[in-house]
């Protein structure tokens, strides 16, 4: 390694050791899928781990997907996931034919995960990918149908202006390629990352996040990007949009835990149903519930 990166890794070691929210030095998130269901509860997409799950793994999942007024359930391997670190998130349609898994920051790697990957990847400035389509920046998003197949996988070329590509950064696991959204200012303290990086529709078919600003740009929360969570098309950010599928802020109840121990963070147990019901700290997941009042929006 080159001195100039031993400093720049050296200085990145720091700043995340500094971090305000983050448990301890060098603490990781154990690796997680959070699982979603329908608006009104009917059908769900959840993930299990098949064997022991660890840090950087390399993992192995599947996928478990469940209508309850039919009684149907089905398990199938996991598909496009990382083999190595991930904190994703389901997203399920509301007739249950397909459903999306949002990788959002964690590099995607086929096996086991490198904690100091990013420096591989980085070019003549450290920091800076050298090959923005290296697999390890794909599958932000994935789009599957009801028995796992794979409609779609958008990663961050497609999702990204070459001006935006351009400003892409690495470190550790992570490739940095959106932006918290406004109210959000140190995503490492969110209980879940993804609540910060992202907003979603209400019945959970159309995600919305900031690009990460292009160097040198006045605009400093980044463009807007809406995706279609059931084909993976991406949508004009200033389209007029029905209530139930203008995007949302992606969770309720409270942002981080209550502590800065693991245990708090690791003892949040996620609600199926983010947008409507809170998560809860060491006890059974909440139902949802069915009086959400919709922000006003435009008709289509």
């Amino acid at each position: 390694m080159k001195p100039a990166s031993r400093c720049w890794l050296a200085l990145f070691a720091m700043m995340g050791c500094l971090a305000p929210g983050v448990a301890r030095a060098g603490y990781e998130m154990p690796c997680i899928i959070d699982g979603c269901q329908s608006a009104d509860g009917r059908y769900r997409i959840t993930a299990e781990p098949v064997g022991k799950i660890t840090n950087h793994g390399p993992n192995q999942w599947n996928f478990v997907w469940h209508d309850a007024t039919a009684n149907d359930t089905r398990k199938f391997p996991a598909k496009g996931v990382s083999g190595g670190q991930t904190h994703s998130q389901f997203f399920i349609a509301p007739d249950g034919e397909t459903f999306a898994l949002f990788n959002h920051v964690t590099l995607w790697y086929p096996g086991k995960s490198d904690m100091h990957g990013a420096t591989k990847l980085w070019g003549d400035k450290p920091g800076t990918p050298k090959d923005i389509k290296h697999e390890a920046f794909s599958r932000r998003i994935i789009i599957y149908r009801k028995d796992g197949i794979i409609l779609k996988e958008l990663g961050i070329c497609d999702l990204l202006t070459p001006a935006e590509l351009e400003s892409v950064t690495t470190v550790f696991t992570r490739v940095h390629w959106i932006q918290e959204y406004p109210e959000f200012k140190a995503w490492k303290k969110a209980i879940r990352p993804a609540y910060v990086f992202c907003q979603v529709s209400p019945d959970y078919t159309v995600l919305e996040i900031h690009a990460v600003a292009p160097r040198g740009s006045r605009e400093k929360t980044g463009r807007i990007v809406r995706v279609s969570l059931t084909d993976g098309s991406i949508l004009p950010a200033d389209a007029k949009l029905s209530q139930e599928k203008t995007p949302v802020r992606p969770f309720v109840g409270p942002a981080e835990p209550p502590n800065d121990e693991p245990k708090a963070r690791e003892g949040f147990v996620p609600s199926l149903d983010p947008v409507r019901v809170p998560g809860k700290f060491g006890g059974p997941a909440p139902k949802p519930a069915s009086d959400l009042k919709l922000p006003k929006a435009a008709s289509q």
